[in-house]
């Protein structure tokens, strides 16, 4: 049974979509801010590397055009002595005219020595090494070994974060293959040109870039922190004026809750209080019908025929008030019913009617339904007596009770034969006090189907018709099906 709707927990409501969406925006910041700080860190990665890369290429290049020379001849001094590796090379040593001495720098020796030079500035190591060295200074350490020894196996390049000293340092190796001008020097160690040399590795240390990072991502930080901070603050300022929106809500609920059963005590207490001194009314009417019948004209005949009437139907309409305000926003208890029972104790209650016209009522065996029995009978009850009261004097009323299911539901279906109701009326039908039809052809209050789309409505279902004037109505309301 779909319970009544009200605002209670509208407060509740609101302050879990506020948690809700406040971890939402907290978890999206977070996953921004991961993102980002993966980006940095790449970004940091990625400079480094670049750095590594243009110095290898520069060491290169420098060896490369070293090498096209066949070397250089530079000014002995302490720093720069002859090469006692190239011993063997004719003119290693030259004296020029005015007596300076110099000597052959092949591209090893030069690279080192700018190498030596450059790595004061503690910004970048470079180093020229091989597996087969003529210096024990161009000796590899354990990384460059392996390096070496992949490239002997084809691989083009080696790249790779490692600890030197302690400190991180990003690691770049490539390998120097043997060119024409390296046999000068290396035509001994048996190498020919197009072998793998040795190799240039290059040490960027990590510490300056990591600094770098610190800072940016300090900033990045402060940045999305403003962020959730503004989004938590707009959060809040509308979690508290929907907070005090709802509670406005909730007690212009409470106040309706409150006025609505009032309004259903007064009309149960009026219709109660009323049918007493009704009944006393009528029964003198009934008494001067009876007893000054012939006696007093046929004017004084009319009239009291008219008042005793209208008793009745006054008697009928606080009865059928008296039935709508029992209803109350909640069925009672729901139980497992038989349609077909309250089909029966419908036509039971009805039996002068369906005698008097010889109404023929059909209907076959019905899924059972939660819900209300006595309230169930009432729609039946209403029902049928529509369906009877509705249908040309000069026909014999024809009723069809069908059902089906569907979405956890039973769809009933209850057609007749009778006058039908013209489209206009068809959201005006249901309303209380509703009549299509004034006079004695067809009596009634106009509370009957009202009573049937609230108790309908109170089970959780709904309640609709068809019909086309002349041709009969058909009254649809779904019932919730028993488990």
């Amino acid at each position: 049974m779909e319970e009544k709707y009200t605002f209670s927990g509208l407060l509740p409501a609101i302050r879990r979509y506020f948690y809700i969406i406040l971890f939402c925006w907290t978890a999206i910041i977070i996953a921004m801010a991961v993102w980002d700080q993966r980006q940095v860190r790449g970004f940091t990665f990625q400079s480094a590397k670049n750095e590594a890369i243009a110095n290898l290429n520069k060491d290169i290049a420098f060896r490369e055009w070293a090498a096209m020379h066949g070397g250089v001849y530079v000014l002995v001094d302490e720093k720069t002595p002859p090469n006692p590796y190239l011993a063997g090379i004719p003119d290693r040593d030259l004296e020029t005219a005015s007596g300076k001495k110099l000597t052959l720098m092949n591209p090893a020796y030069m690279a080192r020595q700018l190498n030596e030079y450059f790595s004061r500035t503690g910004r970048i190591f470079g180093h020229i090494t091989s597996l087969k060295q003529k210096n024990p200074v161009t000796k590899p350490d354990k990384w460059e070994e392996a390096a070496l020894k992949a490239f002997d196996k084809g691989e083009k390049e080696k790249l790779e974060m490692v600890e030197m000293d302690g400190k991180p340092h990003l690691r770049l190796m490539q390998p120097i293959m043997t060119k024409q001008g390296c046999l000068k020097c290396h035509d001994t160690q048996g190498y020919k040109v197009g072998d793998v040399r040795g190799g240039v590795s290059v040490s960027v240390p990590m510490d300056y870039y990591y600094s770098e990072e610190r800072k940016e991502l300090y900033l990045h930080i402060g940045v999305y922190s403003s962020l959730w901070i503004l989004g938590a603050l707009g959060l809040a300022v509308n979690y508290r004026y929907l907070s005090r929106a709802a509670g406005e809500v909730v007690e212009a609920e409470e106040k309706l809750v409150r006025t609505n059963k009032e309004l259903e005590q007064f009309a149960y207490v009026a219709s109660h209080d009323l049918q007493e001194p009704l009944r006393t009314v009528t029964s003198y009417l009934q008494i001067l019908s009876l007893s000054y019948a012939g006696k007093l004209g046929k004017d004084a005949d009319l009239c009291i025929n008219f008042a005793v009437d209208g008793a009745k139907r006054m008697q009928e309409l606080i009865h059928d008030v008296l039935a709508y305000s029992r209803l109350t926003g909640k069925s009672g208890p729901m139980s497992k019913v038989d349609p077909g029972e309250c089909v029966t104790s419908a036509m039971e209650a009805l039996n002068q009617k369906i005698s008097e016209r010889g109404a023929q009522i059909k209907y076959s065996a019905m899924p059972s339904v939660m819900g209300d029995k006595d309230q169930l009978t009432d729609i039946f009850h209403n029902l049928l007596d529509n369906a009877i009261k509705f249908t040309s004097a000069q026909s014999v009323p024809e009723i069809r009770i069908t059902t089906r299911t569907g979405n956890g539901m039973c769809v009933f279906s209850v057609a007749d034969n009778g006058i039908g109701i013209e489209p206009r009326y068809f959201d005006r039908i249901f309303k209380m006090f509703q009549r299509l039809h004034t006079g004695r052809e067809y009596p009634g209050t106009g509370v009957g189907l009202a009573i049937c789309k609230k108790i309908v409505e109170n089970h959780g279902g709904k309640i609709w018709l068809e019909s086309t004037p002349g041709q009969g109505t058909h009254i649809h309301f779904t019932i919730p099906l028993a488990l």
